[in-house]
């Protein structure tokens, strides 16, 4: 995205050149938010002991709003209230910029520095911070607000309209607008705008909203207050109404659930569960087969972090980008607090093997567009720098990619959750939840909530569903760096993937060199733990067609390595979300074939209280925090992390919804 097109007036305004107008009015800036905003809404007593409270803010601007309504409710929150902030911004400022508006209010100097060091930068989408030890989270949706809106899933208790005057941003006080902020709003939500005009209060009576006129700070004559009196709150509307539902009726969440919850696998899946819902003050359990990571995916030497994009935009390439996008961000933040999870110097180095495979990634850099500090192109020789070692062909650096140690990622993200050694082979329904069992049918734990996240075994709990869920047997080569192989600084990725010498093993650092990847049909039998000579033969092959000189160090490699499954889609997209009664859905949407409106369907049958995150194949690492976020989100009807489409897009229950679309054309076909 463009960043802001601003200037500064002599008397330390911040005016959009774009709008004509400030974003706040100088001097009395805090005061204006104060009034208008956190006393319109009712503040501090609208949010006086709740444990969660949610606002949403059309135009963010230099997150002045923000920090106000956090430090006010920070002064009165209990213990273990939470505040979720929601903002939407179509010109996020320049870091810059957004440092000098924030400067003149020095009583919020500690919220603002954690902003800025937390800033996502001007990348379009939806973005999670997590601020304040992680009792505050501000969900960012960067790009238009009409777009942003329709894809947002989230209960709003209170609405701060901001977004400059209507007649310069009218697409920000739209009837379109209006109709998803009442979509959001449920019964009593608050509302504040800055606007007294006469076709913002129309706007926003027509949706459902009382509203009154209120006095203004300084010269500002009056603004708005108002709640949602009920009739239109969270209206679910189909595809050509005025305010379209987030999600189609197959694919909205269940209620929330409360109490205590088990997550069976302490892989990243699992952990990174665990830690989403422990941010929540959540109650969990980890429930694993193993003592330790031994035979899992994630208990590798290392694993690589680089982003998997596309040219053209599709669920997959977007769920991946913000997939890694998050996960640099988590890891850093646990590398922060001394949880050293980064192995090596960070950077990461996605290389071509021919011409056109360089003028792909030299297309995907200028579609998907990100910062330098994120993404550059670079040609063979700065790519040789970069690297340390003689690279072939140009390709795409990701500065904040690298080598992580997941066995220490896994610890750190669990850390603090109870936990049990336990083989799960069955589940059973409770009045209040669900109860684990052991193939002896005893009873290893009972909760409200459970989620399934143990890779490809996690099919055998799900047999109602049956999703095509497939377990795949990767294997790893460890090295010992030689003449050439040891100068490489940063982790290649070219169809294979190759770190630089920064594995721990017994016998010294080596590199880590992967990954087969071949469909196991039988993930029970034992033979597959057997290491291949092929496999390793086959992964040296595709690291010597890519760089010769490198591979020539490892000719005479012993077989040294692992092997572990993973679990994979044939949309190569996770399974995260609720786990739908899959007999009930097949009932209750039987004719989706014949494209009816959503409105003539009900709520999804879902399996009360429990969820499933498995699925994700060779890139766990990168995509398991933002799924497991988006998974804690629906778990405690908190704003989503994700848009609506990508929520879609890893539903448990999409192979069911596929298949029944898909019975029209066969019946069109037919007749």
């Amino acid at each position: 995205m463009d960043t802001a097109d601003v200037q500064w007036r002599e008397d330390g305004a911040l005016v959009s050149r774009r709008h004509d107008d400030v974003y706040f009015q100088a001097g009395d800036g805090l005061a204006e938010s104060r009034h208008v905003f956190l006393a319109g809404i009712g503040a501090p007593e609208v949010w006086r002991g709740k444990d969660d409270f949610c606002i949403g803010e059309t135009g963010f601007g230099c997150g002045l709003n923000f920090l106000a309504a956090w430090r006010d409710w920070a002064e009165m929150a209990g213990p273990g209230a939470r505040l979720h902030y929601v903002a939407v911004e179509g010109a996020p400022l320049d870091l810059d910029d957004m440092a000098r508006a924030l400067a003149g209010f020095p009583e919020l100097a500690p919220e603002a520095a954690a902003l800025r060091a937390a800033w996502p930068g001007a990348i379009a989408g939806f973005h999670r911070l997590w601020l304040a030890a992680g009792r505050v989270s501000l969900t960012l949706l960067l790009g238009p607000v009409e777009q942003m809106l329709a894809e947002l899933a989230a209960p709003v208790d209170a609405w701060l309209l901001d977004g400059f005057a209507p007649k310069r941003n009218p697409e920000m006080w739209s009837a379109q607008v209006m109709a998803q902020v009442a979509r959001l709003s449920r019964p009593g939500t608050r509302v504040a705008a800055f606007s007294a005009a006469g076709d913002v209060r129309r706007g926003l009576a027509g949706v459902g909203f009382e509203m009154q006129k209120r006095p203004g700070p300084g010269a500002r004559r009056e603004c708005l207050a108002g709640a949602m009196a009920g009739a239109m709150a969270g209206a679910m509307a189909g595809p050509g109404d005025a305010a379209p539902s987030a999600l189609p009726p197959w694919f909205a969440p269940p209620a929330p659930v409360d109490g205590p919850v088990a997550v069976i696998g302490a892989g990243i899946a699992g952990s990174a569960v665990v830690a989403a819902l422990g941010r929540r003050g959540r109650e969990v359990t980890i429930v694993d087969a193993q003592p330790d990571l031994s035979d899992a995916a994630s208990g590798n030497p290392l694993a690589g972090i680089t982003p998997r994009l596309t040219r053209r935009p599709s669920p997959y390439g977007r769920f991946h980008a913000r997939a890694y996008l998050h996960a640099v961000r988590r890891y850093d933040a646990l590398d922060s607090a001394g949880r050293d999870v980064w192995r090596g110097r960070r950077g990461a180095f996605l290389g071509a093997r021919d011409g056109a495979e360089e003028r792909r990634l030299a297309e995907i850099k200028a579609a998907v567009d990100w910062p330098k500090s994120e993404m550059v192109f670079v040609d063979a020789t700065e790519a040789s720098q970069r690297t340390g070692v003689d690279i072939p062909w140009g390709g795409l650096w990701f500065g904040g990619g690298g080598s992580l140690a997941p066995e220490a990622v896994c610890a750190a993200l669990a850390d603090g959750a109870a936990r049990l050694t336990a083989e799960v082979t069955g589940l059973e329904a409770t009045a209040d939840g669900w109860r684990l069992l052991d193939a002896d049918r005893a009873t290893v734990i009972e909760a409200a909530c459970v989620v399934i996240a143990g890779g490809p075994a996690s099919r055998r709990l799900l047999t109602d569903l049956a999703p095509p869920l497939y377990a795949k047997r990767g294997q790893i080569s460890l090295l010992a760096p030689g003449e050439n192989s040891r100068a490489l600084a940063v982790g290649l990725s070219f169809g294979g993937y190759l770190s630089p010498p920064v594995a721990e093993t017994p016998d010294g650092r080596r590199h880590v060199l992967g990954a087969s990847y071949a469909r196991l049909d039988d993930p029970d039998a034992v033979a597959w733990r057997t290491l291949s000579t092929d496999d390793q033969v086959d992964c040296l092959a595709g690291l010597a067609e890519y760089a010769p000189g490198l591979a020539a160090d490892f000719a005479a490699a012993p077989l040294v390595g692992r092997a572990a499954l993973r679990a994979t889609t044939p949309d190569h997209l996770p399974l995260a979300g609720p786990v739908p009664d899959a007999a009930a859905f097949r009932r209750d949407y039987a004719d989706l074939r014949h494209g009816r409106p959503w409105s003539n369907y009900g709520p999804a049958p879902y399996a009360r209280g429990l969820y499933v995150l498995a699925g994700l194949g060779s890139r766990g690492f990168q995509a398991g925090p933002l799924a497991a976020e988006a998974l804690a989100d629906q778990i405690t009807g908190t704003p989503s992390v994700l848009e609506a489409s990508l929520l879609a897009a890893i539903h448990p229950g999409r192979f069911v919804v596929r298949a029944l679309k898909r019975a029209r054309g066969r019946r069109s076909q037919a007749g």
